[in-house]
């Protein structure tokens, strides 16, 4: 076994379920710690971490990049730590999460589906499963995990199957998954007045149709879905995010109706567009939660595409 895939093995096998057991205010600096180690060990996501950083923060000094780029693999630590969490029961949870805006979906619009999203951005695994615990039902599109579609060391593959299911447990529906030809699938959910859970920022290469949109001061391709799916429904739209909150010492969870930002839209570019510039903001406001740093490029237009 070459000595990564050892690491790897490690890793999974036997650092994150220890670290899981201790008490969160031990579990959390020691992921933290295990994310500061995955920095400096992945030269080449640090670096490009870094580089798409300092070109849409200029303003930044190098010290402050390097900082959120470290914490960008932190706040990706705490996520895979916390999925070992998912099992326990609800009063562990309140303990961890404060939420607001929670009735917007233990409460549902009688009159239309709901599109939730939000992106790539702190503990979105403990979101699911925090609101799933308090009875919110919604259907997640997701990438698929098996390793002829996303190959991963054997460890990491057991890890996410295991998170998978416990989050799929939680809300109620197995994942809705990209690349499926699953459309028509998503508008007879919403059709049928359920939720339907999205992350916008998924790479273009991952889905069939995309829309050329501005994301973080550059020409960015996103997937055209959720614009498709709230023109055809009209649903209600909510956006959410989950981050650490220093001062309490939680994940802080908000929701938001934000219906009111597309109502006026006539197209699907526009929907996209008006999304992205809503979850710009919480990148532009806490970078270190974004996820996507190292992975920016993913979503520029290639050159030989009019």
């Amino acid at each position: 076994m070459r000595s990564a895939d050892l690491l790897t093995h490690l890793d999974y096998r036997f650092f994150l379920p220890l670290s899981s057991r201790l008490p969160t205010r031990w579990a959390y600096p020691l992921a933290d710690l295990r994310g500061t180690l995955q920095c400096l060990q992945r030269q080449e996501s640090r670096k490009r971490a870094e580089e798409n950083v300092a070109r849409v923060f200029p303003e930044l000094p190098p010290g402050r990049v390097k900082e959120i780029v470290v914490q960008h693999f932190r706040v990706e630590s705490r996520n895979q730590l916390e999925a070992l969490w998912y099992a326990r029961p609800r009063p562990f949870f309140e303990q961890l999460v404060k939420a607001r805006g929670l009735k917007l979906l233990l409460n549902p619009d009688s009159r239309s589906g709901t599109l939730l999203f939000s992106g790539h951005f702190g503990s979105t695994g403990l979101f699911f499963v925090y609101t799933g615990k308090h009875g919110a039902r919604m259907n997640i599109v997701g990438r698929s995990i098996e390793p002829h579609e996303n190959p991963m060391h054997p460890a990491a593959l057991a890890y996410n199957r295991e998170r998978v299911r416990l989050i799929e447990s939680a809300v109620g529906n197995p994942f809705l998954l990209i690349g499926r030809g699953n459309y028509r699938a998503m508008l007879a959910k919403l059709h049928n007045r359920e939720t339907l859970m999205l992350l916008i920022d998924v790479f273009p290469s991952l889905v069939s149709r995309t829309v050329e949109i501005t994301f973080l001061g550059e020409s960015a391709l996103f997937p055209e879905g959720i614009g498709n799916l709230y023109l055809e429904t009209r649903s209600r739209m909510i956006y959410w995010n989950i981050h650490w909150d220093p001062e309490w010492r939680r994940q802080e969870i908000t929701l938001t109706d934000v219906t009111s930002r597309v109502e006026g839209c006539a197209t699907t570019r526009e929907v996209v567009q008006e999304l992205a510039l809503i979850l710009e903001k919480d990148i532009r406001l806490l970078p270190g939660h974004w996820l996507s740093w190292d992975s920016l490029e993913h979503f520029r237009k290639p050159a030989h595409l009019p």
